[in-house]
């Protein structure tokens, strides 16, 4: 975009062709609008440019240089890069554009414009069986109510979790993309006892449990997990807790469907 406007430079070009001073065009323009000596004014670069446009085109703008934009979504592109996103769908456009010798944006471009794709990222979730419908709607009527009836008190109430890290090098899905016009459906498959680092944390009314860190089975993880944290529970007052008669124990989603062992802390201490 121009810094002057079409009156300032067609000033300067007359007053040049009449002069044939810049210096003179200089001091004529500091006049003519009003610009004081702290202020810039034209260069003499620019002005000598104006004037060479002027007598080339009969206007002072640079001149517009014409042909089309130059482009690498060319057909032979976008068929290259079809091509390995069918063969492999989950790697990156990172690096499908290293292996093309592409831009990483103008892959991105073709995949999204010319080919239509989305970026499908991973969910990890429990599979569900049909009766574990029933049950977990079950589950909440009944915790519904014993909240209720004051049979439960929230206070006893210990909420649970856990996370898995392989390490076996299955699939992360905070940086899995699967390349798709739509939805893939995709299902990756691992091992059903690979090796791994289980992360679990409890969190009460009372406080936060853990997190402990653990590279063994779930039924090992129990007796960990019950000798780890036995002085934290005697910190925050809950061998009490757990030796009354009608222990509310920590029930999630998970143990309401039958899911797989979780690392029942108080379980284990009632048992």
């Amino acid at each position: 975009m121009e810094r002057y406007s079409a009156k300032e430079r067609a000033f300067c070009v007359e007053a040049y062709f009449r002069d044939k001073s810049v210096v003179k065009v200089h001091r004529a323009f500091r006049k003519q609008f009003k610009v004081k000596s702290n202020e810039s004014v034209p260069t003499r670069k620019s002005i000598l440019r104006w004037v060479e446009n002027f007598r080339e085109s009969g206007k002072t703008t640079d001149k517009i240089h014409p042909g089309a934009k130059r482009t690498v979504r060319t057909p032979e592109n976008i068929g290259k890069v079809c091509q390995a996103i069918k063969i492999s769908p989950t790697r990156s456009a990172r690096r499908h554009a290293a292996s093309l010798k592409l831009s990483r944006e103008s892959v991105r471009r073709i995949l999204t414009s010319d080919l239509n794709h989305h970026p499908y990222k991973l969910m990890i979730t429990q599979e569900l069986k049909e009766a574990d419908y029933r049950q977990r709607l079950l589950f909440a009527e009944n915790m519904l109510k014993k909240l209720d009836d004051g049979e439960i008190d929230l206070n006893n109430l210990l909420m649970s979790d856990e996370a898995h890290f392989e390490l076996s090098g299955s699939v992360n899905k905070q940086n899995f993309r699967y390349w798709a016009s739509g939805n893939p459906q995709f299902i990756p498959e691992k091992p059903l006892h690979s090796q791994r680092v289980t992360v679990w944390a409890g969190v009460a009314s009372w406080g936060i449990i853990g997190p402990y860190f653990f590279d063994v089975n779930g039924e090992r993880a129990f007796v960990s997990l019950v000798e780890t944290s036995s002085s934290e529970w005697e910190k925050n007052e809950t061998e009490e807790f757990l030796q009354e008669g009608e222990c509310n124990k920590d029930e999630n989603e998970d143990e309401a469907v039958g899911g797989d062992p979780r690392l029942m802390l108080l379980e284990a201490q009632r048992d």
